[in-house]
């Protein structure tokens, strides 16, 4: 939504007569109000026609959050979300400085909507407001369906706040986040093939970081112990994880849902309403799981591959490095596996059902396709990067479950 400015001839009042005269702000947010204004000034006299300025205003629960992108700084503050408060920020007032004839006019600006939006009923909202500078004024709208570059997204996510840390669990059965909070074992892969094995247990439910193997593409067998500290600082290195919201370290930050993969865990938070900005600036990334029957521990044993199995695995040739297709094809490494079934597996051939999980981390470009409002090309691009055949593989390397289990399990 778009509205332009449009100069005011009259008589400019100072930003205090806005604050009390106009905008009718309590006395508690006039100072911030007027700061914010004069922030804004400042904006505008340095900037030339292509420059913009953001102002994110945020809703949560009984609070109202503005922050300011300045050009050096940024000016932040919180009240509450008073019918006054936000009739000003509805009613932003811009003053524009003529430097050459002295002349400051004052640029009444109003987002329509805006109003309704932070006065609703829901418990949290994020609005990107757009300041732009034009010869006759100033343009403002909001950036819900704002195309957005990748040097843009980041630019703004270098001052927006760190996302709150949703970090969605699609699974195909309702166990996942239990199974999750209990696991011994938890593999995850990320969106650059780096597998990475973590070996947690259980405090007060929630799992604690013990060990951590490393496994990349390109050096499969190099294996790297961390503490809980190192793999912090691991994540953030890596992945840009917020230190103090590090996926799997608390229930709080994680949403079950019951969805087939992690492109269907987006559609699950678009249909429980989140927005897509909300889900742009919140959303960490999906842990997508995969469960699975793992093979039985006492008959089990090595099975050569049939044609029909190697023709199956070297369709991944296209997909997967050579590295990792000499990994997976090194029988002196590991060995493919089945079980004949005894008396231990009720003659099933089957143990206990097992997961192994991958972590598909949003990037700048996700987040912009979100801003952008392309929720379903979102979904599309998480179809293409998802690995669970080759996170199934090396299970299946390791002599956890057969061939036809991964084929079945995938549904190919």
């Amino acid at each position: 939504m778009r509205s332009t400015l449009l100069a005011n001839d009259t008589a400019t009042p100072t930003p205090k007569e806005w604050v009390e005269s106009e905008l009718l702000v309590p006395e508690l947010a006039q100072a911030e109000l007027i700061s914010a204004y004069h922030e804004i000034e400042g904006w505008l006299e340095g900037l030339d026609e292509t420059s913009a300025n953001i102002m994110h205003i945020q809703r949560d629960h009984d609070r109202l959050r503005v922050r300011y992108l300045g050009l050096n700084a940024v000016t932040e503050y919180s009240m509450e979300p008073t019918t006054e408060l936000v009739s000003a920020l509805e009613h932003l007032r811009i003053r524009e400085c003529n430097h050459q004839a002295q002349h400051h006019k004052a640029l009444p600006v109003k987002v329509k909507g805006l109003h309704y939006r932070l006065m609703g009923t829901g418990t949290s909202n994020n609005y990107l407001l757009e300041l732009k500078r034009l010869n006759n004024g100033a343009t403002i709208r909001l950036l819900d369906q704002c195309h957005m570059s990748t040097d843009q997204l980041q630019q703004y996510r270098s001052w927006l706040q760190k996302p709150s840390g949703i970090v969605a669990l699609a699974s195909s059965d309702p166990l996942g986040l239990e199974e999750l909070s209990l696991a011994s074992t938890i593999e995850m892969t990320a969106v650059d093939n780096t597998l990475m094995r973590i070996a947690a247990d259980s405090v007060h439910g929630l799992p604690r970081v013990q060990q951590l193997e490393l496994h990349h593409a390109d050096t499969v067998h190099r294996a790297l112990t961390m503490s809980a500290d190192v793999f912090v600082l691991h994540c953030v290195q890596h992945y840009g994880i917020d230190t103090a919201r590090i996926p799997l370290s608390s229930t709080k930050i994680i949403q079950s849902l019951v969805a087939i993969d992690a492109s269907d865990a987006i559609v699950q938070l678009l249909s429980q309403g989140y927005s897509t900005t909300e889900i742009a600036l919140n959303l960490h990334g999906v842990v997508q799981r995969y469960s699975y029957r793992s093979l039985c521990e006492h008959c089990k044993s090595i099975a050569p591959l049939s044609d029909d199995e190697r023709e199956w695995i070297n369709q991944f040739r296209p997909r997967f490095s050579e590295n990792v297709m000499a990994w997976l094809d090194d029988g002196a490494v590991h060995q493919y596996m089945h079980a004949t079934g005894c008396d231990a597996c009720n003659h099933t051939g089957f143990g206990s059902v097992r997961a192994a999980y991958e972590m598909l981390a949003l990037s700048d470009d996700h987040r912009t396709t979100l801003l952008r409002g392309d929720a379903l090309g979102l979904v599309q691009q998480l179809k293409q990067l998802q690995n669970g055949e080759l996170i199934l593989l090396n299970e299946a390397r390791r002599g956890k479950l057969s061939l036809a289990e991964i084929r079945r399990t995938l549904r190919l």
